[in-house]
């Protein structure tokens, strides 16, 4: 595949941004400025969202694991990144009301 070894997850960049038109809706770990611009120009979504070793191998491999882990809460030093809505941060007030919305069908 594309992707053979995550050591951190995976950073979505803005390159080729031009060209996408796509409604998409993507987790990451971490995302440039101009990579969530783009993809919400589109129409769809990013949430950056933390996951630890385990966490990133029960996402690659979840036929490896008898029952999936719950996500690891992110360590001190990166909660600000996480709890940050510019950074489209999933711990932040606002993605959590998105993810709520959506749980409820009332949005997308």
């Amino acid at each position: 595949g594309l992707v053979s070894r995550i050591p951190h997850g995976v950073k979505l960049l803005a390159n080729g941004s031009e060209e996408f038109d796509v409604p998409v809706d993507i987790e990451v770990t971490r995302a440039s400025k101009s990579a969530i611009a783009a993809i919400e120009n589109a129409g769809g979504t990013v949430t950056c969202v933390h996951h630890n070793r385990l966490g990133l191998r029960a996402l690659l491999a979840p036929e490896k694991f008898e029952r999936l882990p719950k996500n690891a809460k992110p360590p001190p030093k990166l909660m600000p990144f996480y709890l940050d809505y510019e950074r489209r941060g999933y711990l932040s007030p606002e993605i959590q009301l998105r993810q709520q919305k959506k749980k409820l069908g009332l949005s997308k």
